[in-house]
């Protein structure tokens, strides 16, 4: 995660959209493979880089 975000961090996206598209209790069934809690971390530490960001947190 951090090498890509350090890419990103090298040349911004206008716009950068993460979808969380259900509560956490349901996100496994929502998008097997995928993980709740790593989606949370991206967009905290893609916060912590100060550019533009558009969270759908549903």
């Amino acid at each position: 995660m951090d090498v890509a975000l350090e890419a990103l961090k090298d040349n911004p996206p206008d716009v950068f959209n993460h979808n969380l598209e259900t509560a956490p209790r349901l996100y496994r069934k929502a998008r097997p493979g995928a993980n709740y809690k790593w989606s949370l971390q991206l967009l905290q530490k893609f916060k912590e880089m100060h550019l533009t960001f558009r969270p759908s947190l549903a």
